[in-house]
């Protein structure tokens, strides 16, 4: 699997937060998304509806987890997508978190994808530049 970096891929913004746009697949279908940009975020987070929707429940988690956020306590779950592409860049089986989130986010791009790049974020041209530095990643160009 190659993929010829550096990859340019658009932002956006939304309720004054940074979105990237994304593909998501799982056992009953694929769903275009937008995805909060989050480098505060340590893994990838998905609504439960949209889980829901392409296949992925608590039946199917690896993991239950909790996190704590200002609004208290939030149970969830992990599971590993068979899919994900995001900012250009595709991913398989890729391990992110379920959790309910405000309303109007899909959810959120974390650390677990975006710490196998080196990365930018340019603001004056709306765009997040990546360029590949951790070879275990499993992508398609």
């Amino acid at each position: 699997m190659s993929h010829a970096l550096p990859v340019k891929s658009p932002l956006r913004y939304s309720a004054g937060l940074l979105v990237v746009d994304a593909t998501i697949r799982g056992p009953l279908g694929r769903r275009d998304i937008g995805l909060v940009l989050d480098t505060g975020a340590s893994s990838t987070t998905i609504v439960t509806e949209l889980a829901s929707s392409i296949g992925y429940n608590a039946a199917d988690a690896y993991a239950h987890v909790t996190v704590s956020s200002a609004l208290g306590q939030e149970n969830g779950f992990g599971v590993r997508v068979n899919e994900l592409t995001a900012c250009g860049v595709t991913t398989f089986n890729f391990a992110l978190n379920v959790f309910p989130l405000r309303a109007g986010v899909d959810g959120l791009l974390g650390m677990n994808f975006l710490r196998h790049f080196n990365f930018e974020i340019r603001l004056a041209e709306m765009c997040i530049l990546l360029e590949l530095i951790s070879p275990e990643l499993e992508i398609l160009g």
